[in-house]
This record gives C-alpha cells, sequence and structure tokens, in this order.
C-alpha cells in the first residue's frame, strides 16, 4: 500500500467516525453502565431493561465499527 493510498483510508475512516459518532458512544456505554451500578437500578426491572438493551446495541455498534 502506498502512502497515498494509505491517507485516504486514514480519510474514510475518519469520516466514517464522525457520521457514526463512535466516541460518543463509547462515552454514553460507561455512562449507562454506571447506572446500572446503582443499588436502586433493580427496582425498576422494565426500565432496568431498555438500559441494558441500550447498552447492548451501542457495543454492537462500536464492536461493529472496530
Amino acid at each position: 500500500i502506498s502512502q497515498e493510498q494509505l491517507k485516504t483510508i486514514n480519510d474514510r475512516l475518519e469520516a466514517l467516525r464522525g457520521i457514526f459518532d463512535i466516541d460518543e458512544k463509547r462515552e454514553l456505554i460507561k455512562e449507562d453502565e454506571l447506572v446500572t451500578q446503582d443499588p436502586e437500578f433493580w427496582n425498576d426491572p422494565k426500565k432496568a431493561e431498555v438500559v441494558l438493551k441500550s447498552i447492548k446495541n451501542k457495543k454492537l455498534w462500536v464492536s461493529s465499527y472496530d
């Protein structure tokens, strides 16, 4: 691979990073995981399920991107 091709690939990767907002998803995962550590988290099982599904979906996006 030439330097030019490598630069083109890196530019495309950065563009995709912006489109999918992977860095923000990583931060949201951390925040949501902190919520799950609250002792009151499981008091509302339906809300807990929504949070866990949200974390799972974000992790799927991030792992697919990686």
